[in-house]
């Protein structure tokens, strides 16, 4: 049994006349004690492609293969779609090329490689893709041109993005993660590309404060995360003219109280400050782990 108290619980399955399986989502708020979701394979995912109305589908640990995925090839309603912890590569990428509505896509740490990529360039409704974790290199920034409603791109632990130099101009995207990628410091510069860039992770990267001398002005930057990098005090001052931001992590650096006093002047609504640990984040410590429910 597993104790909840306010997440969701991804899957609800019912057996209908005609042994059809629907998919639903239940709110296990008030609940004490709910069972485990069920084990998903592929048999039981090609019950579940039956409904043709399925707009939402979290597989994520769960125990299915390419094969399977080819059942989702007529789920022209699907929407949200998350593979986690799977064992899909670039092969089973191929069967979600015929999902026309598919705008929000999971693939933390699942075996796909850089021949993956020209799949997910064709699903031009994509606003929201998450590739934390998986051996992809730089060639992922080519997707922005063929993505042009991609707002969420997410990168964190991907160890072969050591730069970014092959980023490209986009006007959508507003959330970017790499934390916890091999970028340095001359990459920064780069982002000016991302002219309306709200949420930037930059996490246990080894930017300093020389780095953060290129990074661009980004008017609509809202979020930044700096924590485990290596700026110190000497950055505080660049930040005091930044009148949008209102949330500032700088968590683990060297970074201290007295050091930040310039970011008085703009005023951030919220800034962490807080001690050095040598260790980036393990899977409970997450947030992807936890129950998920798309964006309204």
């Amino acid at each position: 049994m597993m104790m909840l108290r306010s997440f969701p619980l991804p899957w609800v399955m019912k057996p209908l006349a005609g042994a059809v399986v629907t998919l639903g989502l239940l709110s296990a708020a008030g609940c004490k004690q709910v069972k485990q979701p069920p084990v998903i394979t592929d048999d039981v995912l090609a019950e579940l492609a039956r409904s043709k109305d399925l707009t939402v589908l979290d597989l994520r640990g769960q125990k299915i293969t390419d094969r399977g995925l080819e059942a989702l090839e007529g789920s022209s309603h699907l929407e949200f779609l998350r593979l986690d912890y799977t064992s899909i590569t670039d092969r089973g990428l191929e069967h979600l090329k015929g999902l026309p509505a598919l705008e929000h896509l999971h693939l933390v740490r699942v075996p796909i490689t850089d021949a993956g990529l020209s799949v997910l360039g064709g699903l031009s409704h994509l606003t929201e893709l998450d590739l934390s974790e998986t051996p992809i290199t730089v060639a992922v920034f080519a997707l922005l041109k063929k993505l042009p409603r991609l707002r969420r791109l997410r990168l964190r632990g991907c160890q072969k993005i050591d730069s970014l130099g092959t980023l490209r101009h986009s006007d959508e995207l507003t959330e970017l993660d790499l934390s916890q990628t091999q970028i340095s410091d001359p990459d920064l510069v780069r982002l000016s590309a991302l002219p309306n860039l709200r949420n930037l992770r930059l996490t246990f990267t080894a930017i300093t404060d020389s780095g953060l001398l290129h990074l661009p002005e980004l008017p609509h930057l809202e979020s930044l995360g700096l924590g485990y990098t290596k700026i110190t005090d000497k950055s505080m001052e660049l930040f005091s003219e930044r009148t949008n931001l209102q949330s500032l992590d700088l968590s683990g650096t060297a970074v201290t109280v007295d050091g930040a006093v310039p970011l008085q002047r703009s005023e951030p609504t919220d800034v962490a400050i807080g001690p050095h640990v040598h260790h980036a984040p393990t899977d409970s410590e997450d947030p992807s782990r936890l129950p998920f429910l798309p964006d309204d």
